[in-house]
């Protein structure tokens, strides 16, 4: 809720702005605080205690509309540069607006986030808004943020050359009004731009050349010509996991790979056969089918490289969970083993008691 009154204060200000100056040939006005050119041909962004959130939430900002033909071109991409003094700190962002659709994307740090993030604005269903946590710290040092459109409409965003997503969840029309802006719960704080530079040949990376985006690639760095899946994994990039269940009654249960179930109410024997994964760390687990009670189990599990008959490469005395590191071509087997515990014992004795009473 703050932040959307946060949004919707700065664009009713628009009119309100007044002059900061020539930077990056371009000339940028003043919507909330104050935007000035230092010596070293940077652009220094003050926060305003006159902001309507401030002191929870202080804005400076510096804006301009873009001219005709850059809102004409089908493919545009802003990049901003900026000084981040890291986690705790004013937060710079970089804001982009598509006027007509009354849309606007911010992306950027936040004093409150560790992380750099994405925020779409009233964007598909009316006034629907987005969080996304691009998983990306913020360090202190210099970094630059892209935003890209392709030719499809779909949006691309970039931290430091990393595509941290590639998004259909918006669709603006053009590349409207841009503000570089800092966030602080302090009036007067200062952050810096160094550069902002704009294009209209925007095209979302691929780095290997495999056919899918950066952004999408499970396995990035795939060798030249090697075919891929949807996920941008090649046959050297593969390897299987392959989840069995032990289990000495009747209990039953799901067995998941990095949260997905791929088989449901097995007991003894179950598996889910081999599922090919990405190389790389994943996470083996289980669930209670219906009727099952995982506290009345206590867990183990185990896995052995060489489809099962090789050596331990993970496992877990404490729990059905561990993370197991697959590489090129591994064939890995986990077993999970499941024995009941005193109370469950109790539970199973009454199970089977009640069941017998029931069918006499």
């Amino acid at each position: 809720m703050l932040i959307t009154l946060l949004i919707s204060a700065v664009l009713l200000s628009m009119s309100a702005a007044s002059a900061a100056g020539l930077w990056k040939g371009i000339t940028w006005d003043d919507p909330y605080g104050t935007s000035t050119v230092n010596g070293s041909d940077q652009l220094v962004v003050t926060t305003s205690g006159s902001f309507s959130t401030c002191p929870t939430s202080c804005l400076g900002a510096a804006h301009y509309n873009t001219p005709q033909p850059f809102r004409d071109a089908d493919t545009p991409w802003v990049k901003a540069t900026f000084i981040d003094d890291g986690p705790g700190t004013p937060g710079p962002r970089m804001w982009m607006e598509d006027e007509d659709a009354g849309a606007l994307t911010t992306f950027g740090g936040l004093p409150t986030f560790p992380n750099y993030r994405i925020f779409l604005w009233n964007y598909g269903a009316a006034g629907s808004q987005i969080n996304f946590d691009t998983g990306v710290p913020r360090i202190a040092g210099v970094h630059e943020i892209l935003i890209g459109m392709g030719l499809d409409g779909s949006i691309d965003y970039l931290i430091d050359g990393v595509h941290v997503l590639h998004t259909t969840d918006i669709t603006p029309g053009y590349f409207g009004d841009i503000y570089l802006t800092g966030n602080s719960d302090v009036a007067s704080s200062t952050v810096v731009f160094t550069n902002y530079q704009v294009g209209t040949d925007w095209v979302a990376p691929d780095s290997d050349a495999d056919g899918v985006l950066d952004a999408d690639d499970a396995c990035p760095g795939t060798p030249s010509e090697e075919p891929v899946d949807e996920n941008g994994c090649g046959a050297s990039q593969l390897g299987s996991i392959e989840v069995r269940k032990y289990v000495f009654d009747d209990g039953r249960f799901n067995l998941l790979i990095d949260s997905e179930v791929y088989a449901e109410n097995v007991g003894f024997g179950g598996s889910t056969g081999e599922v090919p994964v990405a190389t790389g760390e994943h996470t083996v687990s289980e669930a209670a089918a219906e009727g099952t009670d995982l506290d009345d189990y206590h867990a183990s599990v185990f896995c052995r490289d060489s489809d099962g008959d090789g050596l331990i490469v993970a496992s877990s005395l404490q729990s059905g969970t561990v993370v197991v590191d697959v590489g090129p071509a591994d064939d890995i087997v986990c077993t999970i083993v499941n024995l009941l515990t005193p109370r469950g014992w109790v539970t199973h004795f009454i199970q089977v008691f009640l069941g017998r009473f029931t069918r006499s």
